[in-house]
């Protein structure tokens, strides 16, 4: 006997047939351990997902600093972001809002708000902002 060989318990069998959990399982069982291996792994990345939306939401009031005022326009434009972001406009969605000058997108705005320009989404969202508001909007988002 080796002692630096480590000890095998003796009321434990090892053989080819124990070498993972699932092998020892009938094959009905082995497949509805698969399954529930799976839905424990989408749980699992779905609540990643969700972690990780979360803090990206959260990423804009992070940055103010105790002593900083968040603005009305800044507490609107943080949802703009959710569509009006550089990664959307890469993907070939809505624009990126960034790149665009303030006063540019307050005649949008109000184009949208006024039905003289269709939208599929912007004309109910720009529906229920002021004219003071989507300038504060366009102050924050814009340049």
């Amino acid at each position: 006997m080796n002692p630096s060989a480590p000890m095998k318990s003796p009321d434990r069998h090892t053989g080819p047939e124990d070498e993972g959990s699932a092998s020892r399982l009938s094959p009905l069982k082995q497949q509805t351990f698969k399954t529930e291996e799976s839905e424990t792994m989408k749980k699992s990345r779905l609540t990643f997902a969700g972690l990780v939306g979360a803090v990206a939401l959260a990423i804009p009031f992070a940055q103010a600093t105790a002593g900083d005022e968040i603005t009305r326009g800044q507490l609107m434009a943080d949802t703009c972001v959710n569509c009006h972001s550089a990664a959307s406009a890469e993907a070939g969605g809505a624009p990126d809002l960034s790149n665009y000058p303030s006063s540019l997108i307050v005649s949008q705005m109000k184009a949208f708000r006024d039905g003289e320009r269709p939208g599929t989404v912007m004309d109910r969202h720009a529906t229920g902002y002021t004219d003071e508001e989507i300038e504060a909007l366009a102050a924050y988002v814009g340049q």
